[in-house]
């Protein structure tokens, strides 16, 4: 999964990240969060009844 970071607030991505790069794992609805002082990002990935993983991103 790749995808564009934006920070709370801002209008544009900061930066881009490869979740689980080369796999077919997707992001869950509603699989994205801040945290609440807005320094890490948090992603659930997973496929359908399948494990899922959480990926803690730094900002």
């Amino acid at each position: 999964m790749h995808g564009a970071l934006p920070h709370p607030g801002a209008g544009a991505p900061s930066r881009a990240v490869d979740l689980d790069p080369g796999t077919a794992r997707y992001l869950r609805p509603h699989g994205l969060t801040w945290s609440p002082d807005g320094t890490r990002l948090f992603a659930l990935t997973g496929e359908y009844q399948a494990p899922l993983r959480l990926h803690v991103i730094h900002a």
